[in-house]
């Protein structure tokens, strides 16, 4: 973080204008993630039951 601080105050004014402009980066990644994850569990789950049998 120190190296870039230097890039992120030439950028934003402030570090409310950098957290307002990265949080919805942040967010919209991590409901991708759990979509992904989510459609990913049922298959997985099957090859595990099938695994155990």
């Amino acid at each position: 973080m120190v190296l870039i601080a230097p890039t992120i105050l030439s950028k934003f004014a402030t570090m409310g204008a950098f957290v307002a402009a990265i949080i919805p980066i942040v967010v919209g990644t991590a409901i991708v993630n759990a979509i992904i994850a989510q459609m990913l569990y049922l298959p997985a789950s099957r090859v595990l039951a099938r695994g155990r049998a």
